[in-house]
């Protein structure tokens, strides 16, 4: 997926790379629940931080749209989803563990209703 500064560079307008393009956050986790949790604000987001902080994804989601995570700490981060939502049928009040320099992608796939798709070290 191309950045948004890229798509710019090309000739696009900002609205129109803003909609296409992804653009990554370093994401310090915070808090240890899911109301103090730090909010994430991109689709591609590295997550750094010590163990049993967290990230939450955003209520605004747009359904369908993946959210690509990649823990580069030295700890498992926790990652929820806002507050009234599930993953794969789990409240998301617990937190899903991310260990260690490993990958994880998100998709809200309908209302409230999130599904995960772990990578694994090898």
């Amino acid at each position: 997926m191309p950045r948004t500064d890229d798509l710019i560079g090309l000739g696009m307008s900002y609205n129109e790379a803003d909609a296409l393009g992804m653009d990554p956050q370093l994401l310090a986790a915070a808090g240890s629940t899911q109301a103090t949790a730090a909010l994430v604000k991109a689709e591609l987001v590295e997550v750094t931080g010590t163990g049993a902080d967290g990230v939450i994804l955003p209520a605004a989601a747009k359904i369908g749209s993946p959210y690509f995570f990649y823990n580069s700490s030295g700890s498992t981060a926790l990652i929820y989803v806002p507050v009234g939502h599930t993953w794969n049928a789990t409240a998301g009040t617990t937190g899903f563990s991310l260990v260690t320099h490993t990958g994880v992608i998100f998709i809200q796939y309908k209302r409230t209703f999130w599904v995960q798709i772990k990578g694994t070290a090898t």
